[in-house]
């Protein structure tokens, strides 16, 4: 039973800082685990950063939506827990979008199995209902379950969604498994929607997937997504105008799947590959031309075991003294987190690093901070019984090591 008290979340682990005005020194790497007084779990999202260089972190709580507010060095200042309308949905998903000034939006799921389009104040943390997805949105609407939102480059967003009465005790009974893709314009309006149809219902493709790596993506000409298509988990590339299908990388076998695909520059992605017990990482690869070919030709090299196998691998691209680098970030099997960074030039591995001990940690989101590091989001296992949400920030100095500089 839920308790109805409410308090704030308590630091679990604190290096210590105070909040001030001043800006971060380059060297400034500290990590910070969350939980509160009840034994409830707390699994991370996504994090986006705030002008005045605070985090704000989406996450779920006990399977509900829950958004947390940092300072810049990661003290406490507001949360939404116990929050009654929030307490009506299960399954936030990222993206976190950036509405006015004052409003952070997010997709979530309520019962049965609608989308809906939440917001959440940063100043009074009164939660909202933005919009309800329904027929209007889809076409021909049925059940669905969102699985990933991003930006587009009009100030836009992308929402991936799966058909959701696909029942695997009877794959010969079912209507095609019907995977969707609605774009809408800055003010959250339908600008589009179309249905890929996937005509195979073999049992191995839908059992044991992680729902993470079925995500969106876009650049100027050109939006992306990762799910199911032409019987496999494959990498789309769709028309921005309408959603039609441009083309695809498919996998060679099922055991294969795109962990991560991330923009370097005009038609060059950086990707993560997992194929079997290995994770392949390529810094630059040109689709332009790489169009057609199988994925097995394109991850050759840079397989590595240490990776978890068919989990969230991210990458961001950094500059320095000139020079651009890709960092890989993923999940160890010695359950750390693990930082890998390439050459983009030359694809070839220059620096790799660790972060956290003693207990698990899952990377969940990561993106570059206005003083030059990073802030990689995670949940952590805590004794092996409590999922926990986690801040890694990393300085400026620290990638410079990472990069051998």
């Amino acid at each position: 039973m839920r308790r109805s008290i409410l308090l704030p979340l308590t630091l679990l682990l604190i290096w210590t800082s105070c909040e001030n005005n001043e800006p971060l020194p380059p060297t400034d790497t500290f990590t910070r685990i969350y939980g509160n007084a009840y034994f409830e779990d707390f699994k991370a999202v996504d994090v986006l950063q705030l002008q005045d260089s605070g985090f704000v972190i989406l996450g779920n709580e006990a399977r509900h939506p829950y958004l947390m507010q940092i300072g810049k060095r990661a003290a406490f200042r507001w949360d939404t827990y116990n929050n009654s309308l929030l307490l009506q949905y299960t399954g936030a998903i990222a993206n976190l979008h950036r509405g006015d000034s004052a409003n952070f939006l997010f997709f979530a799921q309520k019962d049965p199995l609608t989308i809906h389009l939440l917001s959440v104040n940063g100043a009074t943390q009164e939660a909202a209902v933005r919009r309800v997805i329904t027929g209007n949105d889809i076409d021909n609407f049925e059940p669905t379950v969102p699985l990933h939102s991003s930006n587009t480059p009009d100030g836009g967003v992308l929402l991936l969604a799966n058909e959701a009465e696909y029942d695997i005790d009877n794959p010969n009974e079912n209507e095609p498994l019907k995977v969707w893709l609605v774009k809408y314009n800055a003010n959250f309006e339908k600008e589009w929607s179309r249905d890929y149809i996937d005509v195979t219902h073999a049992e191995d493709k839908y059992t044991n997937v992680n729902t993470d790596l079925l995500f969106t993506g876009s650049i100027e000409g050109r939006y992306w997504f990762n799910d199911y298509y032409n019987g496999f988990i494959s990498l789309v590339f769709v028309d921005p105008a309408n959603g039609n299908a441009l083309n695809a990388i498919l996998p060679d076998t099922t055991s294969q799947i795109f962990n991560f695909v991330n923009h370097v520059e005009g038609s060059v992605f950086s990707f993560a590959v997992s194929e079997g017990e290995n994770t392949s990482l390529i810094a630059q690869l040109d689709l332009d031309v790489g169009f057609g070919a199988s994925v097995e030709s394109i991850t050759r090299e840079n397989r590595f075991y240490e990776l978890i196998s068919n989990s969230k691998v991210y990458s961001i691209k950094v500059t320095e003294n000139g020079q651009d680098y890709i960092i890989f970030i993923g999940n160890s099997r010695s359950n750390q987190i693990v930082l890998f960074s390439f050459d983009i030039a030359t694809n070839q591995l220059i620096g790799k690093r660790y972060l956290g001990d003693r207990y698990s940690y899952t990377v969940e989101s990561v993106i570059k901070t206005q003083d030059g590091g990073l802030m990689i989001l995670a949940t952590t296992n805590v004794i092996g019984r409590f999922d926990r949400i986690t801040t890694f920030k990393v300085s400026e100095d620290y990638v410079r090591q990472l990069l051998n500089l």
